[in-house]
């Protein structure tokens, strides 16, 4: 009878053994899955999350947190590639004297004709 616990006694151990070993390795392999996954976000998605987390420090001065926020600011522009002329002129950093108003007249008249007829 002592025997049978014995034997019993080493089986059990033995396996514990052997499924602790399992779970440590499945642990591994998990952690190397989620390394591996496909990251999803663009270089503008993580740049705009790196400038937010930058703007949350609270040792920032203000002259570089309004830096910072015009950068996200801009960042977050509909189209990267162009200048935006209508954020300009609406904020009054820029002013047009009467030839460039013309000129930006007849632009956007012949861009909306072109673009949409």
């Amino acid at each position: 009878m002592e025997r049978n616990h014995r034997e019993s006694f080493s089986r059990d151990y033995i396996l514990r053994a052997a499924n602790a070993k399992l779970v440590e390795q499945l642990r591994g392999i998990s952690i190397q899955i989620s390394q591996k996954t496909v990251d999803f976000e663009s270089p503008l998605e993580k740049s705009l999350v790196l400038i937010k987390s930058l703007m949350a420090n609270p040792s920032l001065s203000v002259e570089i947190l309004e830096v910072l926020r015009e950068i996200s600011s801009c960042l977050m522009s509909s189209d990267l590639t162009s200048p935006d002329i209508e954020r300009q002129l609406y904020k009054g950093t820029v002013q047009l004297d009467r030839d460039q108003q013309v000129s930006f007249s007849i632009t956007l008249h012949l861009f909306l004709l072109i673009f949409f007829p």
